[in-house]
């Protein structure tokens, strides 16, 4: 998954609202696949929402926010 990845390369996730995982015409012919996403509205809300937690989280950071446990020192460096 790619926020799996992100995550690993220390990227700072926006918070679970942040994150879509979802299958659209999965066990449909890819040409019509974009016609399904299309069609799915309750995705475009999610987008919305993940923009919007997005947003939110960059401007707690910029404001010297900082994710728990930020001061902590790895145990195992890569």
């Amino acid at each position: 998954m790619l926020t799996d990845w992100l995550t690993d390369m220390h990227l700072r996730p926006a918070g679970d609202k942040g994150l879509i995982d979802r299958y659209i015409g999965y066990y449909k012919p890819y040409e019509s696949s974009h016609d399904d996403l299309s069609d799915d509205t309750s995705v475009w809300a999610e987008v919305r929402n993940a923009a919007l937690t997005l947003r939110e989280a960059v401007a707690r950071y910029r404001a010297g926010e900082r994710a728990s446990g930020a001061q902590l020192v790895e145990p195992r460096t890569k």
